[in-house]
């Protein structure tokens, strides 16, 4: 089984204010370049745990030691088993420096401007984008 369990999974992350992240971060990325494609597969399915946990502070510091590290979660979305490219490329895009957020807003791009039914007058007015 390639994915930690889910419980595992929720427990690292409410235990990861308390540990030492860069540490944990550089474990980590020491095993997404393990032989083993189910140790890669674990590893980025952690990293993705960690990323997305419930506790800004610990997500922020996480994006923060992945930046230099970013350029081989990379290099495995090009990884010709298709799961591991998969998810090294959803750990890479929950980065908003990496190379593949960037590809990923590329091809999705914001939707159109919104158009607002104007109840009163039977109308559409339509809004200029966000930002």
């Amino acid at each position: 089984r390639a994915a930690p369990p889910k419980e595992e999974l929720k427990a690292l992350c409410n235990k990861a204010k308390a540990l030492d992240l860069p540490l944990l971060i550089m474990l980590l990325c020491s095993k997404l370049e393990d032989d083993v494609l189910q140790s890669r597969l674990k590893t980025l399915h952690v990293l993705d745990a960690l990323l997305k946990g419930p506790d800004e502070s610990v997500v922020k510091e996480v994006r923060r030691l992945m930046r230099g590290r970013l350029p081989l979660v990379n290099s495995l979305t090009t990884a010709p088993h298709p799961a591991l490219a998969d998810l090294a490329a959803k750990v890479a895009r929950t980065h908003p420096f990496s190379r593949s957020s960037r590809m990923h807003a590329a091809l999705h791009p914001p939707p159109p401007p919104l158009l607002l039914h104007r109840f009163s007058a039977q109308s559409c007015v339509e809004l200029p984008p966000c930002g």
